[in-house]
């Protein structure tokens, strides 16, 4: 299915609640798995660039000079603020991935510094570590190349 960047921008922010272990706070007045679970919260941010990039291995048309359009949603995992509620603010986090965009958007990635070989792969580190440096909330980082089917999604620490 081919996604318009209209249509991938009209979902750009997420907000999502994932049960994780505490083994700090486990209860014994309940079952053991429900009293070391406790409530994290995830939010999201996509954002889209087109690039350029030549590759020197696989096929041949990956060695040719060639472009994307490259679709990325960056995660960012913790505990909100206990008094504003926010994980972090959505505007922080917006300047931010713009920053790592601007590193992208409109380049030859074989030129990047610090990306190394520009493979699907490597870029999703890339954004990881650039989006990490400004927001240690960053959990994981999905990059995908719709029109190919293709993705893949880093999570560091």
């Amino acid at each position: 299915m081919r996604v318009t960047r209209a249509q991938y921008s009209a979902f750009s922010q997420t907000v999502a609640a994932i049960p994780i272990l505490d083994l700090d706070r486990a209860r014994r007045d309940m079952p053991a798995d429900r009293a070391t679970r406790t409530t994290m919260i995830e939010i999201s941010q996509r954002f889209s660039f087109d690039a350029a990039h030549h590759l020197d291995a696989g096929a041949a048309e990956n060695r040719r000079l060639h472009g994307h359009s490259f679709y990325v949603e960056v995660v960012l995992r913790g505990e909100p603020d206990a008094g504003t509620g926010f994980l972090r603010d959505f505007g922080q986090v917006d300047a931010a991935l713009k920053a790592v965009r601007d590193l992208l958007d409109h380049r030859l990635l074989n030129e990047v510094e610090g990306l190394g070989n520009p493979t699907l792969e490597n870029i999703a580190r890339f954004i990881h570590a650039r989006a990490k440096a400004a927001l240690p909330e960053v959990a994981r980082v999905r990059v995908e190349r719709p029109s190919y089917g293709q993705s893949c999604t880093y999570e560091g620490t």
